[in-house]
């Protein structure tokens, strides 16, 4: 998980090449759980704000695979920088981060949202679209 963690950071620090940092996360705005036959997903997104930008704003949309057992499987995320004005919103950088257990891969990923990932037997399709409203919100 921390090199999940290292990866996440390294990307927002290229986003926000100007220098400002960004904040701890300042909310999370939505979760869905998905039910399959053989475990769970979960869907969260969560929005950071620029301190020296404050019509910027860095989304984060992860799905999160779980076993039967509980345990995470594998999380594929993908964030987005945004400028908003309160007219409109506009996407100003994206990337993709993952994380895999022993006996899962990930087999695609077009770093726009949509990748698979397989453990030999069975193939999760993910698809994440991450939006920014006019005022800034992330869903």
């Amino acid at each position: 998980m921390k090199r999940k963690r290292w990866l996440a950071l390294l990307g927002v620090l290229c986003l926000c090449c100007t220098g400002a940092l960004a904040s701890e996360t300042d909310e999370e705005q939505a979760n869905d759980y998905i039910q399959y036959k053989d475990g769970y997903a979960t869907v969260s997104a969560t929005a950071a704000s620029i301190q020296d930008k404050p019509d910027t704003v860095i989304g984060t949309k992860t799905y999160s695979y779980h076993g039967l057992d509980g345990e995470v499987r594998f999380t594929y995320s993908v964030s987005a920088a945004f400028t908003f004005d309160g007219k409109k919103s506009e996407q100003t950088g994206n990337y993709t981060t993952f994380y895999v257990s022993d006996g899962w891969e990930k087999q695609t990923d077009d770093c726009n949202g949509k990748a698979i990932f397989t453990d030999g037997r069975r193939k999760r399709k993910i698809d994440l679209t991450i939006s920014c409203s006019k005022t800034g919100t992330i869903s």
